[in-house]
């Protein structure tokens, strides 16, 4: 996931520090993900959900790095299996 989160800090011209404070969350606690020295909280993983990385890409390495038809911060959620709400 760290080489990946970086080609995507990379790709949206970034950095953790500031994307961080755009999605209103830690900063310093982004920046130990984005090093590969913590794993993310819900908060975070929610946070991600609004911009436009593909979550299964970031984390898994499958499909393309961006999520098609969402703009960055747009604010929209990605839907989530049913499994996932129980």
């Amino acid at each position: 996931m760290y080489t990946r989160m970086q080609a995507y800090l990379s790709s949206i011209n970034t950095n953790a520090t500031r994307l961080a404070k755009d999605l209103g969350i830690s900063q310093s606690g982004f920046n130990r993900i984005v090093k590969g020295e913590a794993m993310p909280s819900y908060k975070v993983l929610e946070a991600l959900s609004r911009t436009n990385v593909n979550l299964n890409w970031l984390f898994l390495g499958e499909g393309s790095m961006f999520r098609s038809n969402v703009t960055p911060m747009s604010g929209q959620v990605a839907s989530l299996p049913a499994e996932v709400h129980h």
